[in-house]
């Protein structure tokens, strides 16, 4: 982003205006042109209750403090661009502002956590109904079992998740595969969907009896 007081410093020394201290005082850029054209690969996120614990990049040492991997992360995915914005903005005193916001830390470690969430979390959790009203009043027991690791490669602004890993995941292969016997059978889905055809075709039955006036 553009930080205030680098601006008035920039403007204070060179003593030109404002319309010129865009490329001088943006720490960085929200175009694909500066950025580095190979992906910055192996990327690993991992985390434990909900909570990041390492990050790791290549071959390159661990970081494993929340604030160490945040500030590792900005420094090394802010050069491909991640979690930048450039926006016009509505100000609350109805002029029009230019804001260039960045985020690199917080877009990748969302990324990866919503990855793991869906890797290890039951659906009805995510729902906004009252078991989900109720899932807030104890978050934290929530995420016991959000555990995990995320590989994510990043490359121009983008972040996308590689592989995923945990010992508390939802997901079995073999559960859920067409090509492998096991005990999902595929048959067993025709009566949820003949309820759900039911409803529809009552629904277009009523509605070819409304008259458009």
């Amino acid at each position: 982003m553009v930080a205030i007081d680098q601006v008035l410093d920039w403007c204070h020394r060179s003593g030109k205006g404002l319309s010129e201290v865009f490329e001088h005082t943006v720490i960085c850029h929200c175009g694909a042109v500066h950025y580095p054209t190979t992906p910055l690969k192996f990327s690993r996120s991992s985390s434990k209750k909900g909570v990041p614990v390492k990050v790791t990049i290549k071959m390159a040492p661990p970081h494993q403090t929340s604030l160490e991997l945040f500030v590792y992360l900005n420094e090394v995915t802010g050069k491909h661009g991640m979690g930048c914005i450039d926006i016009m903005e509505n100000c609350f005193i109805r002029i029009k502002s230019r804001g260039i916001y960045k985020t690199p830390a917080g877009t990748i470690l969302q990324q990866a956590d919503l990855d793991i969430e869906d890797f290890t979390m039951d659906r009805e959790v995510h729902k906004i109904n009252p078991e989900c009203k109720s899932v807030h009043h104890c978050i934290t027991k929530s995420q016991e079992q959000m555990e995990g690791k995320v590989q994510v490669p990043i490359f121009k602004g983008q972040v996308h998740i590689l592989s995923q890993e945990s010992l508390l995941s939802l997901y079995k292969e073999e559960l859920v595969s067409v090509n492998v016997q096991g005990n999902y059978e595929p048959i067993d889905a025709t009566g949820f969907i003949n309820i759900n055809y039911l409803r529809l075709k009552e629904y277009h039955y009523f509605q070819s009896k409304v008259t458009v006036k």
